[in-house]
């Protein structure tokens, strides 16, 4: 059972989490499977390219985040500082940080390279379940609506600052997510 798919940025490659505790990687030109890695103990919630492309993020419910090297299938680095089972996750733009979401859970804030903490968890509000980042803030949604945080230029070091929450309606949420999102500005 498929859970979650990304894209490479150029589209020539796709990753595929599982239910099996497999993320399948594709050439999406071709269909033909590349690989099939195994980095986690339980279901594969959420995958995501890094920005060259290099290395997949993806979070479980085996409480775990994983970056992996495409190339090689090797696990490079694991983070382990969420008590419940990782729904999401996603690299910064520099792919130098990642930001992980768990079950009634803060965002986590890790270094892709080690996978130590880089700032303290930051809560959120309600059921959230996606990350995504839209015009230099951090956006955050789940099933009972959506909250951006807005991040300064650099996100090193950096502290989040709430912007009002949005709220939307449950029936309509995944699709209204991006499209709200994408229209908000973040104010430093």
């Amino acid at each position: 059972m498929a859970l979650s798919a990304a894209f490479t940025t150029d589209g020539s490659r796709l990753a595929i989490g599982a239910g099996d505790r497999t993320i399948r990687y594709f050439d999406a030109a071709t269909g033909k499977q590349l690989r099939v890695l195994r980095p986690h103990a339980d279901w594969v919630q959420s995958v995501t390219f890094s920005p060259d492309r290099a290395h997949l993020l993806s979070a479980s419910r085996d409480r775990t985040a994983r970056i992996t090297e495409t190339a090689t299938g090797q696990i490079e680095t694991t983070y382990g500082g969420h008590e419940t089972a990782a729904l999401t996750a996603i690299f910064s733009r520099d792919g130098k940080t990642a930001f992980s979401l768990a079950q009634n859970s803060p965002v986590h804030v890790w270094e892709t390279t080690g996978g130590e903490t880089s700032q303290q968890p930051f809560p959120v509000s309600g059921r959230s379940d996606r990350l995504a980042f839209v015009n230099g803030g951090l956006a955050i949604g789940g099933a009972d609506g959506l909250v951006v945080f807005c991040l300064p230029p650099r996100i090193h070091g950096a502290r989040f600052r709430a912007l009002p929450q949005i709220r939307l309606g449950t029936s309509i949420r995944k699709t209204v997510f991006v499209e709200l999102a994408v229209r908000c500005k973040p104010r430093f």
